[in-house]
């Protein structure tokens, strides 16, 4: 009785018109919803390929389009997944790739829409455990659990066990909090050294510290209206009662610096000027000596000048 209750389900479900209308076994065990000929396993709205198992494809262009979503209900305790991804893998050489995604939009380049390779949000669990995404890196080799690149930079060996891993320029609007900055500065990773010329001091001089705020993205234009999907409120309220906005700095002018020390002005994407104050180290320590020597001279003077009036 099971059997034939099972046979006609099976039959209901592949052969009713009224039901599964769109819904076909074809001759290679390949099954399909809105495809002709479809290549994957299982496929709907196109025919997929030879190399995914299940293909999902969504024609539509309409604003708020999904190809698939998951959801999963709430959970009791302990961890809850709404997608897993995994790959086995063995000792065999290669590339492993958990999951892929992205959003480019190819070669040209479009002055209109955002973009998001990976778009993570999280927030109202226990205050200071919400991660909009979590890297975490396993295992005993070296490696990255979050890893950066920018286009013309690929992979390189890391080196270590790193949480971050950075190949190009990192900018932060607000604050870094940081319980020590080490910069590279190992010999045996420089060339063409030579000592910094004289006149440090005298060049130093001509700086002036100076006492600002800074202006806020909108005061720099920085939000272009023209370009499609972006946010008509600029900034909020929020953002421009920021601290970074409203509180004194203190800093000096970078086109001074250019003047007398470029090598630490950097110019950004947009053509505004950084400083690399930690560059400003040695030349302190330079100029420093530079004042030394001046004292202990005038001190040899004053001594020479004192022996004479003594005799």
């Amino acid at each position: 009785m099971k059997t034939k209750v099972t046979f006609i389900i099976v039959l209901i479900f592949f052969t009713g018109n009224t039901i599964f209308s769109q819904l076909k076994v074809y001759s290679t065990g390949n099954i399909g919803i809105d495809a002709t000929s479809p290549a994957s396993r299982f496929c709907i709205g196109s025919n997929g390929n030879t190399y995914a198992k299940a293909y999902l494809y969504n024609s539509s262009t309409a604003s708020d389009q999904r190809t698939l979503q998951v959801y999963k209900a709430k959970p009791n305790g302990g961890w809850c997944y709404g997608t897993v991804s995994s790959v086995e893998y063995g000792e065999t050489s290669g590339l492993l790739v958990g999951t892929l995604s992205s959003a480019y939009r190819g070669s040209t380049a479009y002055s209109s829409g955002q973009a998001f390779g990976v778009y993570g949000q999280s927030g109202n669990a226990t205050s200071g455990y919400n991660y909009a995404v979590y890297g975490q890196l396993i295992g005993s080799n070296n490696g990255a659990a979050i890893f950066a690149t920018v286009p013309g930079k690929g992979g390189i060996n890391v080196g270590g066990m790193y949480a971050g891993y950075f190949r190009g320029n990192v900018k932060i609007e607000n604050d870094l909090w940081v319980n020590s900055v080490i910069e590279t500065s190992d010999i045996n990773l420089k060339k063409d050294i030579r000592n910094l010329e004289s006149g440090n001091l005298l060049k130093l001089m001509q700086l002036t510290a100076i006492k600002y705020k800074l202006k806020t993205p909108v005061e720099l234009n920085l939000f272009d209206k023209s370009v499609a999907d972006t946010s008509t409120v600029l900034m909020s309220e929020t953002e421009l009662n920021d601290p970074l906005y409203t509180q004194d700095h203190i800093g000096l002018s970078a086109q001074d610096i250019q003047k007398v020390f470029p090598e630490v002005v950097k110019e950004d994407s947009r053509g505004f000027l950084g400083v690399d104050y930690i560059s400003l180290i040695p030349i302190l320590i330079e100029a420093i000596k530079e004042q030394q020597l001046k004292i202990e001279t005038l001190e040899k003077k004053i001594a020479s000048l004192s022996a004479i009036k003594s005799k």
